[in-house]
Protein backbone atom coordinates (compact mmCIF):
# COMPACT_ATOMS: atom_id res chain seq x y z
CA UNK A 1 0.00 0.00 0.00
CA UNK A 2 1.37 3.41 -0.94
CA UNK A 3 1.75 6.18 1.63
CA UNK A 4 -0.92 8.17 -0.23
CA UNK A 5 -3.41 5.28 -0.05
CA UNK A 6 -2.64 4.87 3.65
CA UNK A 7 -3.20 8.60 4.22
CA UNK A 8 -6.59 8.48 2.46
CA UNK A 9 -7.71 5.59 4.68
CA UNK A 10 -6.34 7.30 7.82
CA UNK A 11 -8.28 10.48 7.02
CA UNK A 12 -11.47 8.51 6.38
CA UNK A 13 -10.99 6.74 9.71
CA UNK A 14 -10.46 10.07 11.48
CA UNK A 15 -13.77 11.30 10.06
CA UNK A 16 -15.45 8.27 11.62
CA UNK A 17 -14.57 9.72 15.03
CA UNK A 18 -15.08 13.40 14.23
CA UNK A 19 -18.32 13.19 12.23
CA UNK A 20 -19.97 10.12 13.74
CA UNK A 21 -18.67 10.35 17.32
CA UNK A 22 -17.54 6.74 17.27
CA UNK A 23 -15.50 5.66 20.31
CA UNK A 24 -11.75 5.48 19.78
CA UNK A 25 -11.78 1.94 21.14
CA UNK A 26 -13.45 0.78 17.91
CA UNK A 27 -9.96 0.36 16.41
CA UNK A 28 -9.40 -2.48 18.90
CA UNK A 29 -12.66 -4.30 18.18
CA UNK A 30 -12.35 -7.70 16.49
CA UNK A 31 -15.14 -6.93 14.04
CA UNK A 32 -13.59 -3.62 13.02
CA UNK A 33 -10.18 -5.23 12.51
CA UNK A 34 -11.75 -8.00 10.42
CA UNK A 35 -13.63 -5.40 8.38
CA UNK A 36 -10.54 -3.27 7.68
CA UNK A 37 -8.57 -6.40 6.81
CA UNK A 38 -11.28 -7.43 4.33
CA UNK A 39 -11.17 -3.98 2.69
CA UNK A 40 -7.39 -3.80 2.55
CA UNK A 41 -5.25 -6.50 4.16
CA UNK A 42 -2.15 -4.28 4.11
CA UNK A 43 -3.78 -1.49 6.16
CA UNK A 44 -2.82 -1.45 9.83
CA UNK A 45 -5.27 0.47 11.99
CA UNK A 46 -3.65 2.93 14.40
CA UNK A 47 -3.92 2.58 18.16
CA UNK A 48 -6.44 4.69 20.00
CA UNK A 49 -3.49 6.35 21.75
CA UNK A 50 -2.17 7.51 18.35
CA UNK A 51 -5.61 8.82 17.44
CA UNK A 52 -6.14 10.68 20.72
CA UNK A 53 -2.58 11.96 21.17
CA UNK A 54 -1.76 12.84 17.57
CA UNK A 55 -4.57 12.71 15.02
CA UNK A 56 -7.31 14.55 16.92
CA UNK A 57 -5.06 17.35 18.24
CA UNK A 58 -3.65 17.84 14.73
CA UNK A 59 -7.14 17.95 13.21
CA UNK A 60 -8.25 20.39 15.91
CA UNK A 61 -5.29 22.68 15.25
CA UNK A 62 -5.86 22.59 11.50
CA UNK A 63 -9.55 23.38 11.94
CA UNK A 64 -8.83 26.26 14.32
CA UNK A 65 -6.22 27.71 11.94
CA UNK A 66 -8.65 27.48 9.03
CA UNK A 67 -11.40 29.21 11.03
CA UNK A 68 -9.07 31.99 12.21
CA UNK A 69 -7.89 32.62 8.64
CA UNK A 70 -11.54 32.83 7.59
CA UNK A 71 -12.30 35.33 10.37
CA UNK A 72 -9.22 37.42 9.55
CA UNK A 73 -10.10 37.40 5.86
CA UNK A 74 -13.83 38.19 6.24
CA UNK A 75 -14.26 40.18 9.44
CA UNK A 76 -14.85 43.91 9.39
CA UNK A 77 -15.54 44.09 13.13
CA UNK A 78 -15.25 41.45 15.82
CA UNK A 79 -16.92 40.82 19.17
CA UNK A 80 -16.24 38.03 21.65
CA UNK A 81 -18.73 36.38 23.96
CA UNK A 82 -18.05 33.85 26.64
CA UNK A 83 -20.16 31.41 28.54
CA UNK A 84 -19.09 29.54 31.64
CA UNK A 85 -21.00 26.86 33.44
CA UNK A 86 -20.61 24.06 35.93
CA UNK A 87 -21.83 20.55 35.23
CA UNK A 88 -23.91 18.51 37.64
CA UNK A 89 -20.70 16.77 38.79
CA UNK A 90 -19.02 20.12 39.48
CA UNK A 91 -16.77 20.35 36.40
CA UNK A 92 -16.42 23.90 35.06
CA UNK A 93 -16.40 24.77 31.37
CA UNK A 94 -15.83 27.84 29.23
CA UNK A 95 -16.94 28.58 25.68
CA UNK A 96 -15.53 31.44 23.61
CA UNK A 97 -17.45 32.56 20.54
CA UNK A 98 -16.30 35.07 17.93
CA UNK A 99 -19.08 37.13 16.34
CA UNK A 100 -18.25 39.30 13.36
CA UNK A 101 -19.64 41.34 10.52
CA UNK A 102 -18.53 40.89 6.94
CA UNK A 103 -18.03 43.54 4.27
CA UNK A 104 -21.46 42.57 2.88
CA UNK A 105 -22.95 43.43 6.31
CA UNK A 106 -23.54 39.78 7.04
CA UNK A 107 -23.22 38.40 10.54
CA UNK A 108 -21.24 35.27 11.31
CA UNK A 109 -20.20 33.45 14.44
CA UNK A 110 -17.53 30.88 15.14
CA UNK A 111 -17.10 28.79 18.27
CA UNK A 112 -13.42 29.33 18.96
CA UNK A 113 -13.14 27.05 21.94
CA UNK A 114 -15.13 25.06 24.42
CA UNK A 115 -13.22 23.33 27.14
CA UNK A 116 -12.50 22.60 30.76
CA UNK A 117 -12.09 25.62 33.02
CA UNK A 118 -10.45 24.72 36.31
CA UNK A 119 -10.83 28.05 38.08
CA UNK A 120 -13.69 29.83 39.83
CA UNK A 121 -15.93 31.94 37.63
CA UNK A 122 -14.60 35.37 38.61
CA UNK A 123 -14.11 38.31 36.27
CA UNK A 124 -10.35 38.40 36.84
CA UNK A 125 -9.91 34.71 36.14
CA UNK A 126 -12.18 34.87 33.11
CA UNK A 127 -10.09 37.76 31.72
CA UNK A 128 -6.93 35.74 32.36
CA UNK A 129 -8.40 32.70 30.60
CA UNK A 130 -9.41 34.84 27.61
CA UNK A 131 -5.95 36.39 27.32
CA UNK A 132 -4.28 32.99 27.54
CA UNK A 133 -6.60 31.31 25.06
CA UNK A 134 -6.59 34.18 22.57
CA UNK A 135 -2.91 35.14 22.55
CA UNK A 136 -2.20 32.74 19.66
CA UNK A 137 -5.36 33.70 17.79
CA UNK A 138 -5.12 37.49 17.90
CA UNK A 139 -4.94 39.42 14.68
CA UNK A 140 -3.16 42.76 15.05
CA UNK A 141 -5.52 44.35 12.52
CA UNK A 142 -8.77 43.31 14.21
Amino acid sequence: MSMQENKVIDEALLHLFIWDYQPLSIVEDKGFLKYTNALNPSYKAPSRKTISASWIPSASTACREKLMKQVQREAMSVCLTTDTWTSSVNNSYIAITIHYTTSELGFKKVLLECGHYSEKHTGELLASQLKTRLKHEASPEK
